[in-house]
C-alpha cells in the first residue's frame, strides 16, 4: 500500500473494527500486524464467532490481549479467566487498558473473581491481589488503594508483557469517544442522515447497521466515512477482499 494512501488504511482499520470479522479473515487481519492489530481489539463487542476465533488460538498473545480487549462480554471474560496459560489468566486480572484505573468495577461474575483469587499459580494469585476490578470481599483488604503506578508495574513486568501492554495502549487511543445513534431512531432516519451535507454526519452514521448494504459501499469511497463504513457489521463479506487487496 502507497504510504500516503490514508484512505485505504482508513477502511482496513475500520475493517478490522469490524464485529463480523472472524475465523480465517480475522486472522488474515492480524497477520499485518501493529499497523491494525489494536483496531481489532478495539471493536465495541464479540460475536460468538469471533472470540472463538482467537480463544482457541494456541498463540498466548493473541488470548491475552483478547483478555485485556474492553468489547468482550462478562462470561466471555469469565471463559478467558479459566485459560491454561497463567500469561493469560493474568491479562484477565489487568483488565482493559482504557477502565484500568476505575477501581471496584467488576468486568464478569463473581465465581470467575473467586477462581483467580484460588488460581494454582503462584504468579496469577500475587497479580489478584493487585486487581483494581475484583470485588472487594475477595481481596486481602477492603480499604480503598490507590492505583498502581504504571511504570512500577512496567519494571516488575516480565518481558513477555511487553508487546501485550503496548497493544493494549494503542487500542485505547483508537478506539477514541463512540458516537451513538439513537437505538430507536428507524432507518429511514438512519439512511437520511448518512446524505447530510456535513462529512462528519456523514461519517458518524456510516458504522450504523441500519443502514443498507449499498449504501454503506457508497460511504466505503467517502474519505472522511471510510473507516466507520469498513467498520459496519452490515458491510458485504464479498468487500472484504477488496479492502484487503487496496491495502496490500
Amino acid at each position: 500500500m502507497p504510504a500516503n494512501d490514508a484512505h485505504a488504511l482508513a477502511r482496513l482499520r475500520g475493517l478490522a473494527a469490524n464485529p463480523s470479522l472472524s475465523g480465517e479473515p480475522l486472522l488474515r487481519m492480524l497477520a499485518l500486524g501493529e499497523r491494525v492489530r489494536p483496531f481489532v481489539f478495539s471493536r465495541p463487542m464479540w460475536t460468538d464467532a469471533a472470540f472463538e476465533t482467537l480463544a482457541t488460538h494456541p498463540d498466548n498473545q493473541l488470548r491475552g490481549a483478547l483478555a485485556e480487549a474492553p468489547g468482550i462480554t462478562p462470561a466471555q471474560r469469565a471463559r478467558l479467566a479459566a485459560d491454561p496459560a497463567p500469561f493469560v489468566r493474568v491479562s484477565v486480572i489487568l483488565g482493559p487498558f482504557r477502565y484500568r484505573w476505575e477501581l471496584g468495577k467488576p468486568l464478569m461474575p463473581h465465581e470467575a473473581y473467586a477462581r483467580l483469587a484460588d488460581d494454582p499459580h503462584p504468579n496469577v494469585r500475587l497479580m489478584f491481589d493487585t486487581c483494581d476490578h475484583a470485588p472487594a470481599d475477595l481481596l486481602p483488604s477492603s480499604a480503598p488503594r490507590p492505583a498502581p503506578d504504571p511504570e512500577e508495574l512496567a519494571e516488575a513486568a516480565r518481558d513477555e508483557y511487553a508487546p501485550r501492554r503496548a497493544w493494549a495502549a494503542r487500542a485505547a487511543a483508537a478506539a477514541g469517544p463512540r458516537c451513538g445513534t439513537d437505538p430507536d431512531a428507524p432507518p429511514a432516519l438512519i439512511d437520511r442522515l448518512s446524505r447530510d451535507e456535513e462529512p462528519i454526519v456523514r461519517g458518524w452514521v456510516a458504522s450504523d447497521p441500519r443502514l443498507s448494504p449499498a449504501r454503506i459501499l457508497q460511504l466505503l469511497d467517502e474519505p472522511t466515512a471510510a473507516g466507520r463504513a469498513a467498520a459496519n457489521p452490515s458491510l458485504p463479506e464479498p468487500t472484504w477482499e477488496r479492502i484487503f487487496t487496496d491495502a496490500a
